[in-house]
Order: structure tokens, then sequence, then C-alpha cells
């Protein structure tokens, strides 16, 4: 009933953080105190507000799910999370105007140059710009539609040799699938692309996706060149919402 990603967070947070505390214990065991040291062992080793948030509501689910079939009378983490612990979560700030024309300066002539473009003016996530089609690009009404997106998940599959594989999925939520119109110097280079001997399924490129964590390292390594304070890659979609003003 959820996401493959959303399985990937809840293991995570299981097995760093959840099983240690109630892991060998038999769920009638299971109390409320002992939910709430889960949170509070967190808080001390300096886990933020949010980290701790999932991880409660990751326990919550597998405990209501015991609930509902019978093996548990009442859920014994529904009321045991404090609102104040836990380090502050960092908010997500776009990157002003300046800092987002220094950013391409120094991108400009490294690979993925124009993909780093087409984040800051769509709004795209990473995912969904690697997991774009050319079935998904209305040339003549100059939109892009967003159905799909692509993401680097661990392999559940024992017999694969691969640690992790790329999983292709809807977006993000429901209102992730959306209409994107296609400003005119971004619209040049979907033609350019268009022209491509190489030209395939994907926009990127011909016949599987790029992996996500191509363009996190190379977001990096640019800020790095550039001077530019360390941020999470997502800082580059946001100015997309915050600023309209035409920075090339």
């Amino acid at each position: 009933t959820v996401r493959p990603n959303t399985v990937r967070n809840y293991t995570e947070r299981y097995n760093k953080n959840i099983q240690k505390i109630i892991g060998r214990k038999i769920l009638t065991e299971v109390k409320s105190i002992h939910c709430q040291k889960i949170f509070t062992d967190m808080a001390e080793e300096g886990y933020k507000t949010s980290t701790i948030y999932q991880t409660r509501i990751a326990l919550f689910n597998m405990l209501e799910f015991a609930k509902e079939n019978d093996v548990l009378i009442a859920n014994p983490c529904k009321k045991s999370l404090k609102s104040d612990m836990g380090k502050p979560s960092q908010k997500k700030e776009a990157l002003t105007i300046d800092v987002q024309k220094k950013f391409i300066e120094y991108a400009k002539g490294q690979s993925y140059e124009n993909q780093f473009r087409f984040i800051l003016q769509t709004g795209l996530r990473t995912g969904e710009l690697v997991g774009l089609k050319w079935e998904d690009i209305d040339f003549q009404n100059r939109i892009l539609h967003i159905k799909r997106t692509v993401q680097r998940l661990d392999c559940t599959n024992t017999e694969s040799r691969s640690k992790t594989i790329l999983f292709e999925g809807p977006p993000k939520t429901v209102h992730s699938i959306r209409e994107i119109p296609i400003p005119e110097f971004l619209y040049n280079i979907i033609l350019s692309y268009n022209d491509s001997p190489c030209k395939g399924i994907y926009f990127l490129n011909p016949f599987t996706p790029m992996d996500p964590r191509t363009y996190q390292y190379k977001f990096q390594s640019i800020l790095k060149k550039a001077g530019i304070e360390s941020t999470h890659f997502h800082a580059l979609r946001h100015p997309y919402v915050k600023h309209t003003t035409k920075i090339f």
C-alpha cells in the first residue's frame, strides 16, 4: 500500500533506530515508554526533528497493522512523541538570483549544464527529469507532461547481484502529475536534443534512464568550485516557485 521509497525509509528507520529497543520483544510487551525511548535516544544522538517524526510514523504504522490484525488491543505508539524533541530541521531555502547566476556561470561548458538549467527554470525534481520521455513532450503546445519519476532504491531481489536498482514509478504525489510550459530558450535546447542521432525513448538517455545521483554529485562539485555554501540538491528547483525572474 506504500511506495517503494517509503518501504526503504521504513526499513532504514527500523534497522537504525527501532530494532535495538523493541526488536527482541513480543509485540504485546511493547509499551508507550518503549516507543518514547526510541525517540528520546534519537534526540540525544542528534537526529533532526523531521527524522524522529518520520520514525514515529513508521513505528505507528507497523504497530497499527498489528492492531488491525488483532495482535494488539491498542497502539502503544499513538501518544508517545513529544513535540520539542530533536534538532530543528533545516529550512530549505531557494537559491537567490545572484547565487543562481554564479552557479550557472561555473556550470557553463560542463556536462549536465543544460539539465541544471532545466531544473532551475521548470522546477522539475531530478527523478522527474531523468524519467522524462520524448512522448511526454508536446512540441505543438510547448508543454512538458510530468508522469513519472526515477529513483535509486535498495534492491530487495535476493537473486540480483546489485545492491540497488533504478526504479521507475509515478511522481511523488498526485499533485506532482502536472503540465509545465516550456520557456523559449529551453524549447530551443529540446529541439537540439531532438535532432540528435542518438535519440531514443528517454529525453536524456536513449533507452535507459540516467541515475539521479549523477546530478547530485555534479551539483556539489560545482558548488565547491564556485565557493557557494553546500546545500541540498532540492534548492535548485525551489527558485522556480519563489522567483519568476529569468536569469539566463
